[in-house]
């Protein structure tokens, strides 16, 4: 049976205060904070630095055999907590209430406190007997983490952001595999194992919703790996009995059988703008990394969800990697090259034998007839110009003549993929 990777409550920083933490548990008592002028800490047992009320300056945390102070050089004073008993530091380096500033948990014989040094405030967490504190991670999908303890009768989930709990109860047979996405949804979802006579099988507690989804199995099972098999959003869970193995894939709920029992892992590419192909720049594994991954890397702007292969629409317009290649061919295609030179086209006109007319005496090009359209000279995202060409005739004191005559303007953009 995989084993669950607990942290020990008094062993994160290693900073232990006064006395060794009882085995089963952490001793001490939360006390009282107050403000004091500035200091210098007397029998130092460690040193911790970070920004703890949230000013964007690091603060200096010591630990004594009395509590634990922060002195902050900005306002050039500390704050002070103060325990009694055995008291240790598990963490002091997570955000918890989704607000600036560090929080630091703090294990005591009675449960947890989590000090939020901003406010200058201790939230004291009660657990009878044995606990210990698995991991500090989000679990419900809004801002700052959560502290995931497990107890004899279950889980208990501290959220700060609100100073409140969850508990979720559960038999004494169980273990917490990992917490990771397994869903897919905002929030890291705890993979809790059962095994015994009795009972036997997977439940994922998905914190976001308060909801828990079970899964039977056979008992004699084991966990193999819990990876991203399939580059959707969300882990897989790969699993085995005696005779067979599975894959549980919790975003659809369901459980299969397969030949593996790991995930095989792909070089995957990232798809930052979502049209279904990947940046070649770009890459993983897909064991490895979350949503927003293709298999393929064929995206030649991955900012443009417009420019991917196989795009027929033209654009008079860049995209936003400034180029006018949207089908990702290698080449920007013009929309059409029109004819050649009709704009330039030099008009020769002369005065018919009956003094009627005036026909072009040097004709113009078969596909410069009509409205006239000079491509010739532009690119990509460049105007073109449509015209037209004439010859006149006109009386003079010696008789008629002719004149010819040359009109255009613009006519559009040259649009290109």
């Amino acid at each position: 049976m995989t084993r669950s990777y607990f942290h020990e409550c008094h062993a994160y920083f290693a900073l232990l205060v006064a006395t060794a933490a009882m085995a089963g548990g952490c001793a001490g008592t939360d006390g009282t904070r107050s403000a004091e002028p500035e200091q210098t800490a007397t029998n130092v047992a460690a040193l911790l630095t970070g920004d703890f009320d949230g000013d964007g300056t690091a603060d200096q945390l010591t630990v004594t055999s009395t509590g634990i102070s922060i002195y902050h050089p900005t306002q050039r004073s500390t704050h002070s907590y103060y325990f009694t008993g055995n008291f240790a530091i598990n963490n002091a380096n997570t955000d918890l209430d989704g607000k600036a500033g560090l929080e630091v948990v703090v294990t005591t014989a009675n449960g947890i406190s989590v000090i939020t040094d901003r406010t200058s405030s201790t939230n004291p967490y009660q657990f009878a007997g044995t606990y210990q504190i698995n991991t500090l991670v989000d679990t419900d999908g809004q801002a700052g983490a959560e502290v995931v303890v497990s107890t004899a009768s279950g889980i208990t989930v501290i959220r700060q952001r609100t100073a409140s709990t969850q508990f979720y109860q559960l038999t004494s047979n169980y273990q917490i595999n990992s917490v990771v996405d397994t869903d897919g949804q905002p929030g890291a979802d705890i993979i809790v194992v059962f095994s015994g006579s009795s009972s036997s099988g997977i439940t994922i507690i998905h914190d976001r919703s308060n909801y828990a989804h079970a899964y039977s199995i056979s008992p004699s099972f084991q966990i193999t790996a819990v990876c991203n098999d399939d580059s959707q959003a969300g882990a897989e869970i790969f699993f085995s009995t005696s005779s067979q193995k599975f894959i549980l894939n919790d975003r659809l709920g369901s459980t299969s059988s397969t030949t593996k029992t790991n995930c095989s892992c792909n070089t995957v590419y990232r798809d930052a703008d979502n049209d279904g192909y990947g940046d070649p720049n770009t890459s993983g594994s897909s064991c490895t990394v979350g949503s927003g991954y293709v298999s393929n890397s064929q995206d030649c702007c991955d900012s443009d969800a417009t420019t991917h292969p196989g795009v027929t629409t033209y654009y008079s317009v860049a995209n936003k990697c400034n180029s006018f290649d949207y089908n990702c061919d290698g080449a920007a295609s013009k929309k059409s090259n029109g004819p050649t030179d009709c704009y330039n086209f030099n008009v020769g006109c002369a005065v018919n034998s009956t003094h009627t007319a005036c026909p072009f005496t040097s004709p113009l090009p078969a596909d410069c007839n009509g409205g006239l359209v000079d491509y010739s000279t532009a690119e990509c995202g460049q105007t073109w110009y449509i015209g037209a060409r004439g010859c006149s005739i006109y009386g003079t004191p010696s008789g008629y003549a002719c004149t010819g005559w040359t009109w255009g303007g613009p006519g559009g953009t040259q649009a290109c993929r």
